[in-house]
C-alpha cells in the first residue's frame, strides 16, 4: 500500500519541494568538506537531483547525510521523511511505514510530513486521519489551494464528505480564513452539506461568512448562500427584519438596502417597523433573495388598515427593477421557476404615508 505513495507526494500535485532543500548534497557534490554541516539549507541543486530521480551521490553517502542530519537534529522530522523516502525507493515497505510513523509523532509544524501522511492516509480511505493532517496545516496556513482542490475531488465520497464537514466546523481563526478564501471552490452539493451543520454557521465569524455569500453571489450561486444564512429548512416562515440581527450570517448580503427617506423605528412592543421620513419620491426597499424554486407567500403581519392601504410591494427575478405596486393588503403569492436563481423584494410607501410597516414574513406553500 505505501509503494510509490511518497514518491507521488514528491512528483504529484501535492509535491512537497521543502524537504528536498538540502545544500548538503549540493555541496557533497560539489566535493565540499561542509556537506554535512548544512543538511537543510535551500538548494535548487539537490532539488532538482531529488526530482529527477538522478543523483551522482550513491545511495550510501544520501543515506549517511540523512543519519547525520537526524543525529544533528534528533527531533526534526525532515531527516525520518528523507531516510522514508529513500526506503521506499528500495522497496523497503516496512521500514518505510516505520519511519513515516515516528515522523508522524514529531512532524505535526512540518509541511512536508503532513502532506505525506494525508496522501497515505487518504489513498487507504482513512478520511479522519487523513483530515486530521490538512487540518494541521490549514492551521499554519499552509498548501491550502491544494487541499481544496483534493477535497472537491474526493468529496463526492459520503464518508469524506462527512469527515470534511466535521473537521471545517471547528472554531478557529484556520477555519474563517479558509471559509473566506477556498469554500467557493467546492461544488454546490459539498457545500449544501457544509451549510446544513449548525456548528459551522455557529463558529465562522460573520466576516468569513459575508465574503463566502458574497462571493457565491457574484458568480451566480445566490441560492447556496441564501441557505448559508437561513439554514436550509425553507418550510418555517421566515420573518425578513428590516434590520437582521447582529449574529445573522452574511447580513451585508442579505440585509434590506434602506435608502433616505425611509427610518426603522421600534414600536411599543419593541418590534422593528419601517416608516417613510417626508414627501420625497425615495427608491424603494429593496432586499436580496436566494430562493428555491417553488411557490411563496408574502404576509406583513400585524399591519394596521392604513399602513396595509398605503404600502406597496414588487417581485422581480435577478436584478430586475420591478416597480412595487402591489397593495400589502392582498395575499401577495409568487411562483420562483429554476432559471430565477437571484431575486429582490421591493417595498415602497405611497407619497404622505404616515403609518409604519412591520416586516414582511415569507412562507413557502406546498406545490
Amino acid at each position: 500500500m505505501v509503494r510509490s505513495l511518497i514518491a507521488a507526494a514528491v512528483t504529484g500535485f501535492l509535491g512537497v519541494w521543502s524537504f528536498l532543500a538540502w545544500s548538503g548534497l549540493g555541496m557533497a557534490q560539489a566535493g565540499s568538506p561542509f556537506a554535512a554541516e548544512m543538511p537543510f539549507n535551500q538548494a535548487t541543486a539537490a532539488q532538482r537531483q531529488l526530482l529527477s530521480g538522478t543523483f551522482m551521490l550513491t545511495t550510501e553517502q544520501r543515506t549517511e547525510l540523512a543519519q547525520v542530519a537526524l543525529r544533528r537534529a534528533p527531533l526534526s522530522a525532515q531527516p525520518l521523511a528523507f531516510m522514508a523516502l529513500l526506503a521506499e525507493q528500495a522497496g523497503n515497505e516496512p521500514k518505510t511505514q516505520s519511519l513515516i510513523e515516528a515522523a508522524a509523532q514529531q512532524g505535526w509544524h512540518d509541511e512536508a510530513v503532513q502532506r505525506i501522511l494525508y496522501n497515505w492516509a487518504a489513498s487507504g480511505n482513512d478520511h479522519v486521519t487523513a483530515l486530521r493532517h490538512a487540518e494541521a496545516m490549514l492551521r499554519q496556513g499552509l498548501a491550502a489551494e491544494d487541499l481544496t482542490a483534493d477535497f472537491a475531488r474526493k468529496a463526492g465520497d459520503p464518508g469524506f464528505r462527512s469527515a470534511l464537514v466535521a473537521m471545517l466546523s471547528k472554531k478557529g481563526a484556520w477555519a474563517d480564513r479558509w471559509a473566506g478564501l477556498e469554500a467557493p471552490r467546492l461544488d454546490n452539493s459539498t457545500l449544501a452539506a457544509l451549510f446544513a451543520s449548525p456548528q459551522f454557521r455557529k463558529e465562522r465569524s460573520d466576516q468569513s461568512l459575508t465574503i463566502l455569500a458574497s462571493e457565491l453571489v457574484d458568480t451566480g450561486r445566490a441560492r447556496l448562500a441564501w441557505r448559508l444564512a437561513h439554514g436550509g429548512d425553507s418550510s418555517r416562515p421566515l420573518r425578513l427584519d428590516w434590520q437582521p440581527e447582529t449574529d445573522f450570517p452574511a447580513r451585508d448580503v442579505f440585509a434590506w438596502q434602506v435608502p433616505t427617506g425611509y427610518t426603522v423605528v421600534l414600536d411599543e412592543g419593541a418590534q422593528q417597523q419601517i416608516k417613510r421620513q417626508d414627501a420625497s419620491s425615495p427608491e424603494p426597499v429593496r432586499l436580496r433573495l436566494g430562493l428555491e424554486p417553488g411557490r411563496y407567500r408574502i404576509a406583513f403581519i400585524g399591519a394596521d388598515p392604513a399602513a396595509k392601504a398605503s404600502w406597496r410591494a414588487g417581485f422581480a427575478c435577478d436584478q430586475a427593477r420591478a416597480a412595487p405596486v402591489q397593495p400589502v393588503a392582498s395575499v401577495i403569492e409568487l411562483t420562483v421557476d429554476q432559471s430565477c436563481q437571484q431575486q429582490s423584494l421591493l417595498i415602497a410607501a405611497d407619497t404622505g404615508a404616515g403609518s409604519p410597516l412591520p416586516p414582511p414574513v415569507l412562507q413557502r406553500l406546498e406545490d
